[in-house]
């Protein structure tokens, strides 16, 4: 026993070579000496150990197994012949013979609604009527131009489908100081309406910005008095307040609008309502299925689960898409929200990889590889870009493939060169080298970075 204590031994502990001297003494414990490296020697090894940053992010909240198991019945027939039937019911009230601002009206409504896109055409030739009929001849919206309610709501509906309608409409509206009249703000409905269109300024139009100023603070005013008696006014001038309709999500809004307008007394079109939510869930199904076909390209990337100090945040760029396009009227939405959810994605993780994790000369490497555009360089990459770089080169290369059969188009050099990769680089070299020049070369483009890129990818 003591012999075999007493002969040296070599060991290895990560890769350090360690010899041990063990001694045995009948009158004492182990007596065990190791002879460490030098700190010198330590410090070229850990030299030799790349330093990364983590972003601690959070787990997903809908996880692949989640998004397959969602269900929806909405797509049963009788819903479906039941939509379309409310559907034809509001084109033929909409092709009525109305007064415009009954016109006006019935627009923002199927707008407020989330059904506009389904009569898209026809608001277009409604408004186009209006504008030529009266704007062109006489400078108003309609006949009665003193109305502010009627004068608002359509200004902003004109503006909002491109039509050339200037400020000076609401000059009848002011004072001889320049100033809107005090008596307006008895008009809640018109002071709102003015406040909703006032966001629809181009820049430099005096009118507008007195407008919004003017309107915010008497609708403030009203509300914090308990003025406003009407509560659905109430709410509607609370939620402008809170944001603009201008600033909101229109697909989320619709949801919202849905249960104020059930309430609505004495609707006369309370059948929208129920038109509304038919096609809130036909579509909610779409998106469903588009989610559930953008999932399983996510997981069999293996981008979330392999590279776990990225974002996995598949449903979140999911919902971006919708922000953009939720309409459910052709294959071509279905295409634009997949395609757009895996580029958000992909952006998501090279995002991580240049400004959290990669080290420069990494990023360089993968810079090189995106410009040089060919699977081949794969080898020279590390081995977590390499399946970044491999899901990257068969996405776009799909997407192009796409746009080559359906617009004979070859974008692929456009895609390689986005901005992403010819400007993201500079990040991780301000934050290896803390200079004050390219960091002030970052600031120009870094906010937006991935928005951009998403609008290059798809153009």
């Amino acid at each position: 026993m003591a012999g075999l204590f007493s002969q040296t031994q070599t060991t290895f502990y990560n890769g350090i070579k360690i010899r041990t001297l063990p001694s045995f003494n009948a009158s004492s414990d182990f007596d065990i000496s190791i002879n460490f490296p030098s700190v010198s020697k330590l410090k070229g090894i850990q030299q030799l150990i790349p330093s990364r940053r983590f972003g601690n992010y959070q787990p997903p909240h809908w996880d692949f197994h989640f998004v397959q198991s969602l269900k929806n019945e909405s797509t049963d027939k009788t819903y479906v012949c039941r939509f379309h039937t409310l559907k034809e019911k509001a084109k033929m009230d909409l092709n009525d013979e109305m007064d415009p601002l009954n016109q006006l009206e019935f627009i923002e409504d199927l707008q407020t609604l989330g059904v506009s896109y389904h009569f898209r055409h026809k608001i277009q030739s409604i408004l186009s009527t209006i504008y030529e009929s009266n704007y062109k001849n006489s400078g108003k919206i309609l006949p009665n131009g003193e109305d502010l309610y009627a004068t608002a709501l359509g200004f902003r509906l004109m503006r909002q489908h491109g039509f050339e309608v200037v400020q000076d409409v609401f000059n009848c509206f002011k004072d001889e100081k320049g100033n809107f009249k005090a008596n307006l703000c008895k008009d809640i409905r018109g002071m709102l309406q003015l406040y909703e269109a006032s966001y629809f300024e181009r820049g430099n139009e005096r009118t507008l910005e007195l407008a919004r100023k003017f309107a915010r603070k008497h609708l403030k005013k009203s509300l914090e008095e308990k003025e406003i008696l009407d509560l659905q006014l109430a709410l509607l001038v609370e939620r402008a307040l809170e944001l603009p309709l201008h600033w909101r999500v229109p697909r989320v809004d619709a949801r919202w609008f849905m249960d104020l307008y059930d309430k609505r007394v004495g609707n006369k079109n309370s059948y929208l309502v129920e038109f509304a939510k038919l096609d809130f869930n036909l579509v909610q199904a779409t998106h469903q299925n588009d989610l559930k076909d953008s999932s399983r390209w996510w997981e069999m990337t293996c981008l979330g689960s392999k590279l776990d100090f990225v974002r996995d945040r598949l449903v979140e760029n999911f919902f971006w898409t919708i922000a953009v396009n939720f309409e459910n009227e052709s294959c071509e939405g279905s295409y634009f929200r997949i395609m757009s959810t895996k580029v958000n994605a992909l952006i998501t993780v090279i995002d991580d990889i240049y400004d959290v994790y990669g080290t420069l000369d990494e990023l360089e490497l993968f810079t090189s590889a995106v410009e040089r555009w060919n699977v081949d360089v794969i080898d020279e990459l590390p081995g977590y870009m390499k399946i970044c770089y491999l899901a990257l080169h068969n996405t776009i290369n799909e997407i192009a493939n796409d746009a080559m059969k359906e617009q004979g188009a070859l974008i692929i050099p456009y895609l390689r060169k986005a901005i992403l990769f010819a400007r993201s680089k500079m990040v991780p070299q301000w934050l290896h080298t803390k200079s004050a020049r390219v960091l002030r070369q970052c600031m120009g483009f870094n906010i937006g970075s991935s928005n951009t890129c998403s609008c290059l990818f798809l153009s």
